[in-house]
């Protein structure tokens, strides 16, 4: 049955519109352009395969369909290492299949087709876990090390797991030794970018001291009532395991809660898809001894996960490459290859990777409200010493119902004064020097 449920889940995956960040474009291009990251392109995420030498553009992935294809078997990967790790802790038979019929389930759910950075932590994470319950502490850390690579706050399962070796403080030498290592190797090579100090700061004080404030989107009352029975199912499945004293389920339900609580900051679906895997198991494992309770967990969240999935009408679209979206791109290209040089104000910055564009001055952010807050003055003094030929606008352009007119008025002002409409195109307006 696991591999039906697994090509059930690909075949479902695959006719969803898909979304595949900006970030995962522009950051590897602009790099290949010879940007320094975090200096001149400012972003507060772990390098990934966004800024190091080999990245998304230099593996290749520079269309939809090729991360569409990466994610595809990102998912499979990680049931199959969901369910080696469910066979590892003696689940097996039904109990087995159901751990990948709910996997299949919920990951959908939780933005499946949606693909950000905690879609590749489980890759690492369900490893790292098989092998520190293996006590294989030095290959656990490495698996862990390289999750930390794609999200700082991966971290936070290896301080977790640490408390556990405490009675023998000499294994977590090997365990911590490969975090030692890949944090000396970062901060090795981007002091020889000249960057670490913008390393630094985005990573560190940016994450702690302004982002938690200016970015922060707590869950709307319509987005309790969506997570409301995941949200049930972790609760009493915590409570059965802890009843139990199940060392290895109460490890699964605090883990959950690690991996899961930095997404209620700035509230989006996808950003609880890494704890989807530990989720199901907990499930599994706190209900598989009472065959009574299948039924209706199954039941409810086969019902409860289609009603969610089906309601938004899925087309196998790729989210921000539609028609209008290539319309704009093949716009930019066109100026691109005439040498006129341009700038994105309010508008995807998908627009410098697709049309083979540098942003003036060489600096990039993106348009969202907490950045312009910080380094709009810098923007514009950018746009005063080398001013493009044309500039991109959105009028249209919202981030948490803030108009770019509110986030960037300096911008928008020099751009009414010093450039006029030239065309339309696609809902922007191609503003050119006067």
């Amino acid at each position: 049955m696991i591999p039906i449920f697994q090509l059930i889940h690909v075949g479902v995956y695959w006719i969803l519109d898909f979304v595949s960040p900006a970030e995962f474009y522009v950051y590897p291009y602009l790099l290949s352009k010879g940007l320094i990251p975090y200096q001149q392109i400012t972003d507060h995420h772990f390098p990934g395969l966004f800024f190091l030498p080999v990245n998304f553009f230099t593996l290749g992935f520079v269309d939809p369909l090729s991360f569409k294809l990466l994610l595809l078997l990102t998912i499979i990967l990680t049931s199959v290492l969901l369910a080696k790790l469910s066979r590892f802790k003696s689940i097996n038979g039904a109990s087995l299949s159901q751990v990948v019929f709910l996997y299949s389930l919920w990951q959908l759910f939780f933005s499946g087709s949606v693909f950000w950075i905690e879609a590749i932590l489980p890759l690492f994470m369900l490893p790292g876990l098989i092998l520190f319950e293996k006590k294989r502490f030095l290959l656990s850390g490495l698996f862990f090390a390289l999750a930390i690579l794609f999200k700082q706050t991966a971290v936070l399962p290896i301080i977790f797991l640490s408390l556990y070796l405490l009675k023998k403080p000499l294994q977590l030498v090997p365990f911590w030794l490969p975090t030692a290592i890949l944090i000396l190797l970062l901060g090795w090579y981007f002091y020889s970018l000249g960057a670490l100090s913008d390393f630094v700061w985005w990573n560190f004080t940016f994450n702690l001291n302004h982002y938690p404030a200016a970015a922060y989107r707590p869950p709307a009352v319509s987005d309790w009532l969506k997570i409301s029975l995941p949200v049930t199912l972790f609760l009493t499945s915590a409570w059965t395991v802890l009843k139990t004293k199940s060392e290895f389920g109460i490890k699964l339900a605090i883990l959950i809660i690690i991996l899961a609580l930095p997404g209620f900051s700035r509230f989006g679906l996808e950003h609880f898809q890494s704890a989807v895997p530990f989720f199901c198991l907990l499930i599994v494992l706190a209900a598989r001894r009472n065959t009574f309770v299948w039924v209706p967990i199954l039941g409810l969240s086969l019902l409860w996960v289609g009603f969610f999935i089906f309601r938004s009408h899925p087309s196998s679209s790729f989210i921000n490459f539609s028609k209008s979206d290539q319309l704009l791109y093949q716009k930019v290209s066109q100026l691109s290859e005439s040498g006129k040089t341009v700038f994105a104000l309010g508008t995807s910055p998908l627009v410098y990777s697709q049309a083979s564009q540098v942003p003036p001055g060489r600096f990039f952010f993106f348009p969202l409200p907490w950045l312009f807050s910080l380094l709009e003055s810098k923007q514009l003094e950018i746009l005063k010493t080398s001013p493009p030929d044309f500039i991109i606008f959105n009028p249209q352009s919202r981030v948490d119902n803030l108009s770019i007119f509110t986030t960037a008025p300096r911008l928008v002002e020099y751009m009414q004064q010093n450039y006029q409409v030239q065309a339309t195109v696609a809902g922007h307006l191609i503003y050119q020097h006067l």
